[in-house]
């Protein structure tokens, strides 16, 4: 019911249901964008800062899409900058406490 009565709610040009899912999703799309970069610099040598440039690129683009909507029809929101860090942070430490730390 809670649901449905959300999804009704017009909370500007979107429904209050599909305005949690866009925020809610920017943290395990960023967190696994940084996967992505720490597999890419590993595989390319980077084995001892590969974490920091992982994280620093996704960080990077993050801003960089976020800057982008300015000059679109999406709002640019510095809360999306944080949830996409957060994503970040702790994708990548989990990586390395459970899959990295245990490789050694």
């Amino acid at each position: 019911m809670s649901v449905l009565l959300a999804h009704t709610i017009e909370y500007g040009r979107h429904s209050i249901l599909l305005s949690g899912l866009q925020n809610s999703l920017h943290a395990p799309v960023f967190g696994i964008l940084a996967l992505i970069l720490l597999y890419w610099f590993k595989s390319r040598g980077h084995r001892t800062k590969s974490y920091v440039f992982a994280a620093v690129s996704a960080f990077i683009i993050g801003v960089a899409s976020e800057s982008a909507q300015v000059w679109s029809a999406r709002d640019a929101d510095i809360q999306d900058i944080v949830r996409n860090s957060i994503g970040i942070g702790a994708f990548l430490s989990a990586w390395y406490f459970f899959r990295d730390s245990t490789s050694d």
